[in-house]
């Protein structure tokens, strides 16, 4: 894959900081505080999307990061507990927006099983009980969130809210992290993606 999201219009013109990617106007604050990187705001790229083709918005996750012309990773960021139904609302905004940036770009879905990851950035105090592929060792966050650690660095992840599947079938890699953790490692997690 050699991809550059600077040569498509529509995702240059929707450009902007991962802390406004994360911005919660239910809640009034940002997920994370990081200006670094740049990355395209992908909710308003949908928009701009769906008024060229005359359509309603679509569900769109909320940023697209592509380091190098070989990593893509699309981001989500929920600050609220994860229901069943915002469940199905995080699916369908995978499906979604791999559609739109595929009508966009031209990528295949086996270009993003190659080369794309997709995280989930989310608040663990409003989802303490959440389920993972690895059972939790603790009620504890503090113990959970070691865990996530220590299972990152093993080159495992906890993989929560059942979206283990799209792993190996939509990207490479899907990543869930509490705020917390995405907030010390994102720079970690961007740089293993490039060459």
């Amino acid at each position: 894959m050699d991809f550059d999201y600077r040569g498509y219009s529509i995702l240059l013109a929707n450009t902007g900081t991962l802390k406004e990617a994360s911005y919660d106007s239910e809640h009034g604050e940002h997920m994370t505080m990081l200006e670094t990187p740049e990355v395209v705001l992908f909710d308003d790229a949908s928009d701009s999307y769906a008024a060229h083709c005359g359509i309603s918005s679509k569900c769109s996750v909320d940023a697209l990061h592509n380091p190098c012309a070989d990593a893509l990773f699309l981001i989500e960021f929920k600050n609220g507990a994860i229901t069943k139904a915002e469940r199905y609302a995080i699916y369908r905004k995978i499906y979604d927006s791999l559609l739109i940036l595929s009508d966009i770009t031209g990528l295949k879905l086996s270009d993003y099983r190659l080369h794309a990851d997709f995280i989930l950035v989310f608040n663990r105090g409003k989802n303490q009980d959440a389920d993972a592929r690895l059972v939790s060792i603790s009620s504890s966050r503090a113990l959970n969130g070691f865990a996530d650690t220590l299972a990152y660095k093993a080159g495992k992840r906890m993989i929560y809210f059942g979206l283990e599947p799209f792993q190996g079938y939509c990207f490479r890699k899907v990543f869930t992290l509490d705020a917390d953790h995405f907030n010390a490692m994102h720079d970690m997690l961007f740089r293993r993606a490039v060459p």
